[in-house]
């Protein structure tokens, strides 16, 4: 059995798509499909039609023939079978079965057909067989597309989460306002003058929109100094002046505020006596250094590592030169140094010094002669460096002795 070409066409041969599965050329193809409907006729009960070269094994569909076109040697029932599973693909895929559907569904026809043909042999396969894999589905790919889904799901239910809890971080932060504002609300106020600052026409009635504080409702430190010398160790009875009628006004509320005050007022004089020696204790100076109308200041820093016999195994200095000028009529002076020619010292002079100058002459002085030094600023003009591992260069010498302690 071998099948040269699976093709569908209309009642007058026209060719809408054919797979050739042997060698054979367009002309031909189209030569044999154009010849079949002559060769039909409507008397016959059969559906194959032999010619000299070839057989046709066709079934009609709707306006259109499904046509089979194999060698005359092939087996006429698995040709009939293999025309019937082509015509259910046909009709599963294109619904309804006309030219317009067949030309759309072109691709997925001649894929289908390439899974029931090979080379021109039939394969065992059958009409769910060739459905699933022409749908190409993959197992890995769905188990993906879970995958996928169950990330985006778990995404969303976070999102909700945190907008839940936002809502409910609102709604706490909106009650503790109201709460705060309903407390200030029932606060009746402060009296008279007491020892913690505030003044005699200060209310605190206002607390609700945190604010209602006159300018006077703290005093000046002298004030409650002068308050606080009026109070004895005893403490007398609260005194409350005659009030006009508040709104909201607590009795409890008061009684907790008269409690408070009271209990404030006998603290106050401890907190005094523990002020003086606090206030005795002053910073040291500095010590004060002569300073001349051109002063210059050399600072170095040594870092040296040597081990216990006595060896050098690192040192490093650096050196800084600071010049000030006081006097206005001394701005626009120059240095001379007299350093070491030692090559192992390294000197990084300011950007505005003249290094040329430095290097020759061993002379600070400015690269612009119109430029002058700052008065009364210290200004680094010269800085160097040097590494040295040689145990005669160390500044600093100790004779260490024993310490004998007898018993």
């Amino acid at each position: 059995m071998v099948v040269l070409a699976i093709s569908i066409c209309t009642k007058s041969g026209k060719a809408l798509i054919s797979r050739q599965f042997r060698e054979m050329t367009r002309t031909r193809i189209e030569g044999l499909i154009a010849s079949f409907p002559k060769l039909t006729s409507t008397g016959q009960q059969h559906t194959t039609i032999e010619t000299e070269h070839v057989r046709y094994v066709y079934q009609p569909l709707e306006d259109l023939f499904v046509i089979l076109i194999t060698n005359k040697q092939s087996n006429i029932l698995q040709d009939i079978d293999t025309l019937q599973l082509v015509s259910r693909v046909v009709s599963s895929i294109c619904r309804p079965t006309d030219p317009r559907e067949i030309d759309r569904n072109a691709f997925e026809l001649l894929s289908s057909f390439d899974e029931i043909i090979s080379l021109g042999y039939r394969e065992n396969v059958n009409l769910a067989q060739v459905a699933s894999i022409s749908e190409m589905e993959s197992h890995e790919e769905k188990i993906q597309e879970m995958i996928e889904k169950n990330k985006e799901r778990e995404a969303k239910e976070e999102l909700k989460r945190r907008a839940k809890l936002l809502d409910l971080q609102r709604k706490e932060q909106k009650k503790q306002m109201g709460g705060m504002g309903s407390y200030g609300q029932g606060m009746g106020g402060y009296g008279q003058s007491s020892p913690m600052g505030f003044g005699s026409q200060s209310s605190m009635g206002g607390m609700g929109s945190m604010g209602g504080m006159s300018n006077q409702g703290y005093d000046s430190p002298a004030s409650a100094d002068d308050g606080s010398s009026k109070f004895s160790a005893t403490p007398k009875p609260p005194t409350t002046k005659a009030r006009g009628m508040q709104l909201g006004r607590k009795q409890n509320n008061v009684d907790l505020m008269e409690s408070l005050r009271s209990e404030a007022e006998s603290a106050v004089p401890v907190a005094r006596q523990q002020t003086p020696a606090q206030s005795s204790y002053s910073a040291p100076e500095e010590p004060a250094f002569p300073m001349e109308s051109v002063h210059v200041h050399i600072e170095e820093k040594i870092t040296l590592v040597a081990n216990r016999d006595g060896g050098l195994e690192n040192m490093e200095v650096k050196g800084d030169l600071m010049l000030r000028v006081s006097d206005p009529a001394r701005t626009k002076i120059s240095l001379t140094l007299k350093h070491s020619d030692d090559s192992s010292i390294q000197f990084k002079t300011h950007p505005n010094v003249n290094k040329a100058l430095f290097n020759s002459d061993k002379v600070i002085a400015f690269r612009d002669s119109s430029k002058e030094f700052p008065l009364n600023t210290p200004t680094g003009v010269l800085r160097w460096r040097l590494l040295s591992k040689d145990e005669g260069s160390i500044p600093l010498s100790s004779k260490p002795r024993a310490i004998v302690q007898s018993a």
